[in-house]
């Protein structure tokens, strides 16, 4: 529902984009590069780092969505 209100507000996004969107990533401006929330319609998920001059909060990011990818497209192939 959160997600549907942003993207009418920006208008960059269509009804189709909207309901096919299935997460968030959301930061905090002072602690970005420390600390992320992933939020999905069941759950928050918060990622943090302790040091962000070895290591880059993206890479978590993107390692957080691969798996919810892959179990997701497992779950589809399981019930076909």
């Amino acid at each position: 529902m959160l997600l549907c209100i942003a993207a009418r507000w920006s208008d960059e996004l269509s009804q189709e984009t909207c309901t096919a969107l299935q997460v968030v990533i959301g930061n905090v401006l002072e602690t970005r590069k420390t600390e992320v929330v992933v939020v999905t319609a069941r759950e928050e998920k918060w990622i943090r780092i302790e040091n962000p001059t070895t290591e880059e909060i993206e890479k978590f990011i993107v390692d957080e969505l691969i798996h919810r990818h892959t179990e997701h497209i497992s779950s589809l192939a399981l019930s076909s």
